[in-house]
């Protein structure tokens, strides 16, 4: 028998290898040293993915010096694992690395990101695995452009920085420079985020005003940002802004697609390809997945739809043991979940649940297993 552990973290309270620990000594406790138990530490391309991955391929954290937001040095982190490095934007161009009083959006660029990948690439890895949610920026990704070489020039040829505030002073585009280190890399971005460059549903006016831009600042970037882009397209001879996930982390999707040629795919997706999911799985009787809340917004490139999808592809029963449900949790149910099991038992406050989230989460995988064992009885 074979029981597969593959949850991501409840956050603030369960990580994924605590998970895995409790399953260990519960599966042990009901059906005794026969069961093997495999943890797969899951992350869906957002916040905790390289910690998670990196424990799961056995890699390592690298620390790099790079510059924030608002051009500051500060050290990030990413993971390497052989030739391969995750990282996620949000370590170098993340909008928690700015208090709210020091935000200027109009300023604020991604040129650490552009750094990080940099550093990377110059330390033997070839393909990188990039997530980038969590953004402090609405550069269109002119940031990271001028981190890897590109040039944003004026009128006069003269060289500008790259920030938004530029936007509307860009007036040729050199592409000539870029280091080809990052030409010959093979880039990953894991995104679920599927609006487009521009418009209403675009970079700035969806995700602009929770970075600080007010309904003027969102018109001169909603300019600024189209007339970058005639210019950035014309020169790469290539079209991105209606390309899905374009928009993604204030328009890094269409940079990236546009100066490195990078491919955009589901965050999760790529984390089971990587992890090599199904091979894992094989003979597999149980496969246990979950998270600290899940809901209908869960069917959308979250770890319990990926793991459930593909438990399903092989006919293997999966189960969701999550700290709570929400609005149309059930949907699930017709993507490859087979139960969805609540850690809470009783009424209780937020910060209790989180606080005995350990014990809940035990409880919850006892009755579970026991309700399997009475299956494997009959």
């Amino acid at each position: 028998m074979k029981i597969v552990f593959a949850s991501d973290s409840f956050k603030g309270s369960l990580t994924s290898r605590q998970i895995g620990n409790i399953g260990k000594n519960v599966v042990s406790e009901i059906f005794g040293n026969e069961c093997e138990v495999v943890n797969i530490p899951m992350a869906d391309g957002g916040e905790g993915t390289v910690e998670s991955l990196i424990e799961a391929m056995e890699g390592e954290l690298v620390e790099c010096q790079v510059s924030d937001p608002l051009g500051r040095k500060i050290s990030a982190t990413y993971g390497r694992f052989g030739n391969n490095a995750i990282m996620e934007m949000s370590a170098a161009s993340g909008i928690t690395l700015i208090e709210e009083k020091d935000r200027e959006i109009l300023k604020q660029n991604t040129y650490g990101t552009g750094e990080m990948m940099l550093h990377a690439l110059r330390n033997g890895v070839k393909n990188i695995y990039i997530g980038i949610g969590g953004s402090a920026t609405n550069d269109g990704g002119i940031g990271f452009a001028s981190a890897i070489g590109v040039e944003f020039l004026d009128s006069e040829g003269k060289k500008l920085e790259a920030i938004p505030e530029n936007f509307k002073n860009i007036n040729e585009i050199n592409i000539s420079k870029i280091h080809p280190e990052i030409i010959d890399a093979n880039i990953t971005v894991m995104c679920d985020v599927t609006n487009p460059l521009l418009g209403p549903t675009g970079a700035t006016n969806v995700f602009g005003e929770q970075k600080g831009a007010d309904v003027g600042t969102r018109k001169i970037l909603e300019e600024g940002m189209a007339h970058y882009i005639n210019i950035a397209e014309n020169t790469a001879q290539k079209s991105v802004r209606y390309e899905k996930g374009s928009g993604a982390a204030g328009g890094l999707g269409a940079g990236l697609k546009l100066f490195v040629d990078a491919k955009m795919c589901s965050g999760i997706t790529t984390i089971l390809e990587i992890l090599k999911f199904q091979e894992k799985i094989k003979g597999a009787s149980l496969v246990i997945t979950g998270e600290g809340r899940i809901d209908y917004q869960s069917a959308f490139g979250k770890v319990p739809s990926g793991v459930a999808r593909v438990s399903k592809e092989m006919n293997i029963p999966c189960v969701a043991i999550v700290g709570s449900m929400g609005r149309d949790a059930e949907t699930l149910l017709n993507l490859g979940l087979s139960a969805i099991v609540p850690t809470v038992n009783a009424i209780m406050s937020l910060s209790d649940a989180m606080e005995n989230a350990e014990k809940l989460y035990e409880l919850a995988l006892r009755r579970t297993l026991r309700l399997l064992k009475i299956n494997m009885q009959d």
